[in-house]
């Protein structure tokens, strides 16, 4: 195992492969790309369970769950529902002698909407017919999830929108600055400390090599040639005993020789990333390095529209964001927008707005990176000021509850002084449903 261990040190060092030929020496060439592959799939899972993801329908749907912009989006697909609201409720304000409209009227055709938001490295990876979650791909594109694209529906209000017809929402977010992204500078260089720990503390785990031994045995016996699949069971029938002591003595120095599999190599990475686990507990080690770089700052910019037919009105937003962590579970955000209320029948709106939330983790995470999420509670606030409106004030307090890996339910009440040009407030209570596609997934990996 000293032998081990030190070539394992001796693979980092140096910049050529190492010849493997015993079984001792081609496992310790091995070692080093199995923990690449469990720290890479570690980091991919913690990365997309950030607090700075926004999984909701962008701010400029006012149907939506978001009254604040997050700066990056999900790293893969992800589906946002805004459903029916619990109650809502609109009071006079009797201004500019303006008739109050009924309750609910402003409202009462409809509060629904649907998005589908995927990140830039989603269909590079489906171009490239490559796995989401392949560590590797995941690892070498980073500039591309930092980019993403939103599409979808959103029911229209007649009062507000001029027609009652669904708008098509249309929107892009760009993250050109990521301090708390794993795979960025900051991200790299606290990760390397838990790769360097993971190599160096590879020799304690006893019986992998037996393991390993086995496994091929069963899947690459006699003549050691590998069949493309896993093996449930790695025990040696006893009818067999005598065979697997001879296909062992047969490749001891010929190991390079035998003609390995994928599913047998991933096998083989699987049960190095078991071994690892109960010795280091890799996964708290990388939550804690994740925790370390928490207080990173993130910058992004985003364009949201809403296209609606005939003489509905269009809603353009130009975004700035910006988010800081303040403490490892405590996140800040900021955003400054310039609108643009295209309305085909009447003077067109333009001004800007700034808003602002305050997001806080209330359950400590699962230790398993593609597990359920925290439990999140926000507050946020906007203000709004347009041309030929009055100026709108809007306050959100937010809880965000896992349901399942990938899929959380927020329930929000939202208060407004008034909605666009009806002078009336606004107080209701909302809830969605939030389906990350690629972290749902996991659930259904072998």
């Amino acid at each position: 195992m000293k032998r081990l261990c030190f070539a394992i040190i001796c693979v980092v060092a140096l910049s050529g492969p190492l010849r493997a030929q015993t079984w001792d020496e081609w496992l310790t060439a091995r070692t080093p790309a199995a923990v690449d592959r469990a720290v890479g799939r570690t980091q991919m899972g913690i990365n997309g369970k950030s607090g700075s993801k926004q999984q909701n329908s962008p701010s400029s749907n006012d149907r939506s769950t978001s009254l604040v912009d997050q700066s990056s989006a999900t790293d893969f697909v992800s589906t946002a529902l805004s459903l029916v609201p619990l109650g809502t409720s609109l009071q006079p304000q009797g201004s500019q002698g303006s008739p109050a409209s009924p309750p609910g009227s402003a409202t009462s055709t409809g509060t629904g909407s649907g998005t589908v938001t995927a990140s830039v490295y989603s269909l590079l990876a489906a171009l490239s017919k490559e796995s989401l979650t392949n560590p590797d791909f995941y690892a070498k594109h980073t500039v591309a999830r930092n980019m993403s694209i939103t599409v979808g529906t959103v029911v229209s209000d007649k009062p507000t929108d001029n027609t009652d017809k669904p708008g098509t929402v249309l929107g892009f977010k760009w993250t050109p600055i990521n301090q708390r992204d794993l795979y960025s500078k900051t991200g790299k260089k606290a990760i390397q400390d838990v790769r360097d720990a993971l190599r160096n503390e590879a020799n304690s785990f006893p019986g992998l090599l037996q393991k390993v031994q086995q496994l091929i045995f069963l899947s690459c016996a006699p003549d050691g040639v590998c069949r493309n699949i896993r093996q449930d069971v790695l025990d040696i029938p006893s009818d067999k005993i005598s065979a697997f002591g001879e296909f062992v003595a047969k490749y001891q120095g010929k190991v390079s020789t035998i003609q390995f599999s994928k599913a047998v190599l991933d096998q083989i990475d699987d049960l190095v990333r078991v071994g690892l686990a109960p010795s280091l507990n890799y996964q708290e080690t990388v939550n804690r390095a994740y925790d370390n770089i928490h207080g990173g700052r993130q910058f992004a910019l985003s364009y949201q529209v809403i296209k609606r037919v005939a003489n509905g009105n269009d809603n353009h937003r130009a975004e700035l964001i910006y988010d800081n962590g303040i403490t490892d579970s405590i996140t800040w955000t900021v955003n400054g927008s310039a609108d643009y209320i295209d309305r085909k029948l009447a003077k067109s709106s333009i001004g800007g707005r700034l808003a602002t939330e305050f997001k806080g983790r209330l359950t400590s995470d699962s230790g398993d990176p593609f597990g359920k999420g925290p439990i999140w509670l926000s507050f946020s606030g906007e203000a709004k000021w347009l041309t030929k409106t009055r100026p709108q004030y809007s306050f959100q307090a937010s809880l965000t509850i896992p349901i399942q890996t990938g899929v959380d339910f927020p329930i929000v009440y939202r208060w407004a002084n008034r909605q666009d040009l009806i002078d009336q407030t606004r107080s209701e209570v909302r809830m969605g449903l939030n389906v990350d596609l690629g972290r749902l997934a996991q659930l259904f990996r072998p």
